[in-house]
């Protein structure tokens, strides 16, 4: 955790490197292709199975393991479900950008005929339907309530401290094993009964099936993968901090334009359509903008998850 807090302070070039890597564009090119396969089909509910986005795909023989520890047994499932939020962010997404089209087909007009008082009753009529779709039509970021994203945040952040606790007692027990070979190797084998006799009752509340993990390579081994999976969630912690921030802000965003678009169409003023069509106008970059970058969140977090998976099962598999 304090190598963690203790990272470079440039925090922000080391963000924008993490988009130009390989892998990030990557797992973007993984993705896309699942949502144009998707979303060329109506009756698609889903942008594509979260299992194929994840790595390793040899992870299931590695879970039916029972010498598996139970934290790490609970960070591939927490991992797998945190990925699945990330997709139903993305189709959010991408349900925003479709409701956003109405919005997008407005503006589009008013920059061809800028003038209001050239406008025929048809293309008056074609604004207001468009307006009308578009407050019509359902928030899609109201499927991610900041509530749903605390319980999120309260389960990750359980997870570390189990992760980060489990870690301490496999360093003491590493620690402990230690002492014992160098007991061993310098007193003899008298020594030796000494100390087993006096660690009989430690040894026993251990109800390890793996052997491997008295020794001290095995603890060892065992310490590090508790290690990369805490670092994994404390990242996964910090993703999803961020993507809670841009939601909520988009979520606002859109409540925002759907009453300003229900009010114009209620009230059918000109005037007032006019304002709140400017207003749609400036803020359009800026909303764009903001789906990119928590697009962008998204896909960086799909990555770092199947980056510490790896990690984690190169530790299991040494």
């Amino acid at each position: 955790m304090r190598s963690l807090v203790g990272t470079s302070n440039n925090v922000n070039e080391e963000y924008k490197e993490a988009f130009r890597t390989k892998s990030y564009i990557e797992i973007c090119s993984k993705i896309r292709g699942g949502l144009e396969k998707s979303f060329s089909s109506p009756h698609a509910q889903r942008i594509q199975n979260c299992k194929d986005l994840l790595e390793p795909e040899s992870l299931t023989s590695i879970l039916e393991s029972s010498s598996l520890h139970p934290s790490l047994v609970n960070y591939f499932q927490i991992s797998q479900e945190a990925c699945q939020v990330c997709e139903l962010i993305l189709q959010n997404v991408h349900q925003v950008r479709s409701h956003y089209s109405a919005i997008d087909h407005i503006t589009k007009f008013i920059k061809r005929v800028p003038n209001s008082k050239s406008w025929t009753q048809d293309q008056c009529l074609m604004v207001y339907r468009s307006l009308a779709t578009f407050a019509l039509r359902k928030n899609p970021f109201a499927t991610m309530t900041p509530k749903k994203f605390r319980e999120l945040h309260d389960r990750n952040i359980l997870l570390l401290h189990e992760l980060t606790s489990q870690c301490l007692k496999t360093k003491r027990r590493w620690r402990f094993m230690i002492r014992i070979k160098k007991v061993v190797a310098g007193r003899g084998a008298r020594m030796l009964g000494i100390v087993l006799g006096s660690s009989r009752r430690f040894l026993a509340k251990k109800k390890y099936k793996d052997k491997q993990r008295f020794s001290t390579t095995g603890t060892d081994n065992l310490r590090a993968q508790l290690d990369t999976a805490g670092r994994g969630v404390y990242i996964l912690i910090n993703d999803f901090d961020t993507m809670n921030q841009l939601v909520q802000r988009l979520h606002d965003e859109m409540e925002h334009m759907k009453l300003a678009a229900g009010i114009c169409v209620m009230r059918k003023w000109k005037y007032v359509m006019l304002k709140v069509l400017q207003e749609f106008q400036n803020h359009e970059s800026w909303f764009v903008e903001q789906l990119e970058d928590l697009e962008k969140q998204i896909y960086l977090c799909f990555l770092n998850i199947n980056r510490t998976r790896r990690l984690v099962v190169q530790e299991l598999i040494r």
